[in-house]
């Protein structure tokens, strides 16, 4: 049986196991076939699909659009298998064993969970599912963002335990190389920021380090209106202080403002008060 492969990460590209390119210009066509390829094996009732991808047309008519779609579907890819497009009255699935997803590839690695499969599932991820594509139905729209919402958290939390394990095993530079994936994906991503300035840090590259802190604070702020965590304003507190830099108060704040520890900083580099000498008359 010849082997359809499709990767759905980052965009839609079908090809032969041979690799050939498999030409399916039709959008919904498409559409239809990552719907059913996002589970193969899983079937789906037909009215669901219409749902999906025609749900601007009356009931008889989605249900022809999807009867067309499956039609054109099954010749395209009648060199793949007579049966790859298992349909009776009521519901369609595609067969697992006539199609690789990627999709279905990411989540297994992930499943297995060690840094190397974790590490091949994220070189996997090479963006949103279905990046760039366009159907105009509500119903496709809602089903697609909530899919790649979940491929999203899942390719974050995958990034999160490689910066764990790469930081437990002293590999700064594998640990900074996922934080700043996962900070690709969310740039407010907060742990990744960290280690980032540690690993930054740890190198004598402090400006840097600060330098991180204060885009994402600025960030925050524009974006949000909140302030970092807690766990990262320590961390550019004891960056900054280990650098030596001290903050002044802004204009009209009261030096008190100070926290104690920029307070000591600044005792210790202030100039030590000028002694004078009194010179007395001398005695006759």
């Amino acid at each position: 049986m010849a082997v359809i492969e499709l990767a759905l990460l980052g965009g839609f590209r079908a090809r032969w196991g041979s690799g050939q390119v498999i030409d399916l210009p039709g959008q919904k066509d498409r559409a239809l076939l990552a719907i059913l390829a996002l589970r193969p094996g899983v079937s789906y009732t037909r009215d669901k699909l219409a749902g999906l991808l025609w749900s601007d047309r009356a009931d008889k008519q989605a249900r022809d659009s999807l009867k067309h779609s499956l039609n054109y579907l099954r010749r395209c890819l009648l060199q793949a298998c007579e049966s790859m497009i298992v349909t009776d009255r009521h519901s369609v699935a595609l067969d697992p064993t006539a199609v690789v997803v990627d999709v279905t590839v990411f989540e297994h690695l992930l499943s297995a969970g060690t840094q190397e499969t974790l590490e091949r599932a994220v070189a996997l991820y090479q963006g949103d599912l279905l990046d760039g594509f366009a159907v105009q139905d509500p119903g496709f729209e809602d089903w697609l963002v909530g899919e790649r919402q979940r491929l999203r958290l899942l390719v974050e939390e995958a990034l999160t335990k490689l910066m764990d394990y790469s930081t437990v095993a002293g590999a700064k530079d594998c640990a900074a190389k996922a934080a700043r994936h996962l900070l690709l994906i969310d740039p407010l991503r907060e742990v990744a920021c960290r280690t980032l300035m540690q690993v930054e840090a740890d190198h004598g590259q402090t400006s840097q380090a600060l330098k991180i802190y204060e885009t994402l604070r600025n960030k925050l702020h524009r974006e949000t209106g909140v302030k970092p965590e807690p766990a990262t304003i320590q961390l550019y507190e004891t960056i900054r202080l280990q650098r030596g830099v001290v903050t002044l108060p802004a204009s009209g704040s009261s030096p008190t403002e100070l926290t104690a520890g920029a307070a000591s900083v600044h005792a210790e580099l202030s100039p030590p008060p000028k002694r004078s000498i009194a010179v007395l008359p001398s005695r006759i």
